[in-house]
């Protein structure tokens, strides 16, 4: 299954490893609550390599399907938020030399997590033309929203319940999925982060689901999460105003390397945070190392980490 994400306009990098975590953790179960795999169909899943042989193309996640009954295929799905001609015939590409490399036929999903990222008339078909090759793929289309949330809910799958928010989903159903993911440190922050997709344009909503969020979820936890998102918020705010005046680059890393400080002296009160991370200039590093603060416990584990990206540069 390919997931890659377009139009992300804040902080793509989460949604990106939101979403690779989820449709990794239980891939066969993501192909039934899309519809590719009907109740009643047993079928292995395989993961399949993640960097294509043919240059540029690198896949996400791919996974080869095996039926009881049936030639096997291969399932690519493309995830996005925002809808760009260019990603039809990217598509076709894709399915063009996957079905070329493994000698196998491919269905192309296309799934617009948002009904904004749908376009009126969705295209049936991508189409990519180099002389006097055309490559055509078909494409097959699935709105989450449509679909009835208690299809994620009736898999009764910790892997799966944080989907439930992006669907079809009333009060009754969500508050069972806020119910079922609160006691995990994996699907709570996922579900936070798929809601804050969903309502992104609804904030009273999103506090709203935030507000039910903290009653069921530990104190600490939820805390911890708040502060994460008013940091980054921080952050990009005082990014952009940097960037004017140092360049956008070292401006967002700026803003970043902000949120990031005051976030750790929100987690490890009284810490001498390393001066080393002043040193970092890339804000992708410093996101990095922004996702595993929010995750550890141990200064010293992050003392290291942080020692070891100024040196590097990476992380």
């Amino acid at each position: 299954m390919l997931i890659a994400l377009y139009g992300v306009a804040e902080n793509p990098k989460s949604y990106d490893q939101a979403f690779k975590a989820m449709s990794d953790a239980d891939p066969r179960g993501l192909l039934r609550i899309f519809g590719v795999l009907p109740p009643g169909i047993h079928a292995e899943v395989e993961p399949i390599p993640r960097e294509l042989s043919m240059r540029p193309l690198e896949i996400d996640s791919g996974y080869l399907v095996r039926r009881a009954r049936g030639k096997p295929y291969i399932v690519l799905f493309e995830a996005l938020t925002s809808w760009k001609p260019a990603i039809a015939e990217r598509l076709a590409w894709y399915g063009a030399f996957l079905g070329h490399k493994y000698e196998l036929p491919v269905q192309v999903y296309v799934v617009p997590l948002i009904d904004e990222a749908c376009p009126r008339r969705v295209p049936r078909q991508g189409r990519a033309i180099r002389g006097g090759v055309t490559v055509v793929a078909r494409l097959n289309w699935v709105k989450p929203w449509l679909i009835d949330a208690q299809t994620v809910l009736d898999m009764n799958s910790e892997e799966l319940d944080a989907w439930a928010i992006l669907f079809k989903i009333s009060k009754a159903q969500e508050l069972e999925a806020l119910a079922r993911v609160s006691g995990s440190k994996t699907a709570a922050p996922l579900f936070r982060i798929l809601g804050g997709l969903r309502y992104r344009r609804k904030r009273d909503e999103f506090r709203v689901l935030l507000e039910r969020m903290s009653a069921m979820v530990n104190r600490e936890l939820f805390r911890e999460s708040l502060a994460v998102q008013e940091w980054l918020d921080e952050g990009r705010v005082e990014g952009k105003a940097e960037g004017k005046a140092e360049g956008k680059a070292e401006g967002k890393a700026a803003g970043v390397r902000e949120g990031l400080v005051k976030f750790l002296a929100f987690k490890f009160p009284n810490w001498a945070i390393p001066a080393s991370l002043d040193s970092i200039r890339d804000a992708s590093v410093l996101s990095r190392l922004f996702d595993k603060a929010t995750v550890t416990k141990d200064k010293a584990a992050m003392a290291r980490a942080i020692d070891k990206a100024s040196k590097s540069q990476t992380f």
